[in-house]
């Protein structure tokens, strides 16, 4: 066997050794500390910088005026002498920016916060924005939603998928993220910390799906 052949070898056995030692991040903590994630905390405990009047998080194509309200908090237009005009003003609100978490390829939609205070409309339609309008990471839903923001999504009612733990400043979260759409097709599962400052940092990433064949 020339030289050549045999380090070939040996980097094959070594890789699939350290293929088969990979361990799931469940097998690596205690899902027993954490709590399922269900799709209502995404938004229900969300606790802004600000005591707005009003704020809702929306979803629409990127680009588009059009748009689905997803949660709502608040009195639309609360203290405005013209509430038709306010609306008008409130729903024409679309940031130059595209919004946040991408997805609906091959096309594109995203999401985006738009709030009222002291009649005042303000729209938060990038990941440092929504830091701004989140503040301190200080529930559960905060941590949820900016993590988010960045990507992550939750398979809810599954545990092993989607959990979360509060921890000394900060939280703990089990989330998924597409990292490839195409050669290969790659769905990863993490293991999150959020810090209460906004930091997100990858304790741990395995692949979760993964298909060479095909493309989004």
């Amino acid at each position: 066997m020339d030289d050549l052949r045999f380090w070939k070898l040996i980097i094959l056995f070594v890789s699939l050794a350290l293929i088969s030692c990979e361990k799931e991040i469940e097998d690596t903590i205690d899902l027993n500390s954490f709590d399922e994630i269900t799709e209502e905390d995404m938004y229900e405990f969300l606790v802004p910088a600000m005591e707005f009047d009003y704020f809702e998080v929306r979803y629409s194509g990127c680009g588009e005026i059009e748009f689905e309200t997803i949660y709502e908090s608040g009195t639309k237009c609360y203290g405005f002498s013209d509430t038709t005009k306010c609306i008008g003003q409130s729903d024409s609100l679309k940031s130059e920016e595209d919004g946040f978490h991408f997805d609906c390829l091959p096309s594109c939609c995203s999401y985006y916060v738009v709030s009222q205070i002291n009649q005042t409309n303000q729209i938060y339609a990038t990941t440092s924005d929504l830091k701004t309008f989140l503040g301190n990471i200080d529930s559960k839903s905060d941590a949820l939603f900016l993590a988010f923001s960045h990507g992550y999504s939750y398979e809810y009612d599954s545990k092993d998928r989607a959990a979360i733990k509060e921890i000394e400043n900060g939280f703990q979260i089990i989330a998924k993220k597409r990292v490839s759409d195409c050669s290969p097709y790659q769905v990863d599962k993490f293991l999150l910390e959020i810090t209460t400052n906004g930091n997100i940092n990858i304790l741990e990433q395995n692949i979760l799906y993964k298909d060479n064949g095909s493309c989004i």
